[in-house]
Formats: structure tokens, C-alpha cells, sequence
């Protein structure tokens, strides 16, 4: 009786160990500004990290009543790739690629208590550890 719920334990635990070591693949700073407000047409600097051939997705933590409108990669990275979604992204070094990468993000969106669409970009550097 005992082997067959030390099996169970062992997946879930599996489980767990790989969650935790997709946060850690996908750490550091994203998009902030001191009053949590944005101005048109301005630029933002983050920065991440992952590892060598381990994708690293991030979603935004912005504080408020946004209404997303889209997001599209305004300029890729030159060592792997990226997509947006949302507040979020999603890049992926290449293959073997160790060092640091960069790519920019357009966010369209309207602010609480306004009607106006405002663009804003994100230029994040993704450092790739070995």
C-alpha cells in the first residue's frame, strides 16, 4: 500500500522543482514608474534574465485600471524571439546563445477615468546566463 502513494508524491513533487525553476529562468526588474502612470509616447526600461535555451515568459504587474488595447513587437531581438500578449511577453534565446539580447514592446491602452488611447514602449535587455 505504501508504493502506491509514494509514486504520486514523487510527480508532484517533480512538479513543484520545475515550476520553481522556471521562476528562477525568468527573473529581474520589469516596467515601473514612481506615480504608476504613463505618458504617451515615452520609453521604459526593463531588464531580465533567464538561461541558456530556456524561454522566459513575463507578464506586467501594472497597478490600476488599465484597459489593454494590444501590444506588438516593435523591435525583435537579434538571439532569439519574442512575442507579446497583453501586459506580457514571451522570449526565447536561441539555441546555445549565452549573453545579452535586447527587444522593445508597444502597449496601447487607455488609463483609469480617461477615454484617450496612449502607446508607451518597453525596451528590455534580457541577459542570458549560461
Amino acid at each position: 500500500m505504501k508504493e502506491i502513494f509514494r509514486t504520486p508524491v514523487i510527480v508532484v513533487a517533480a512538479l513543484f522543482a520545475q515550476q520553481a525553476q522556471a521562476e528562477i529562468a525568468c527573473e529581474g526588474q520589469g516596467i515601473t514608474t514612481a506615480d504608476k502612470s504613463f505618458c504617451s509616447r515615452c520609453r521604459y526600461q526593463a531588464a531580465k534574465a533567464t538561461k541558456k535555451d530556456t524561454a522566459c515568459t513575463a507578464f506586467g504587474n501594472i497597478q490600476g485600471n488599465y484597459v489593454v488595447l494590444g501590444s506588438r513587437v516593435e523591435k525583435p531581438p537579434r538571439h532569439g524571439t519574442v512575442s507579446s500578449h497583453g501586459w506580457g511577453f514571451a522570449y526565447t534565446p536561441s539555441k546555445g546563445f549565452v549573453g545579452t539580447d535586447a527587444f522593445s514592446i508597444e502597449y496601447d491602452f487607455v488609463q483609469p477615468g480617461t477615454t484617450k488611447a496612449i502607446v508607451f514602449y518597453g525596451d528590455y535587455t534580457m541577459t542570458v546566463h549560461e
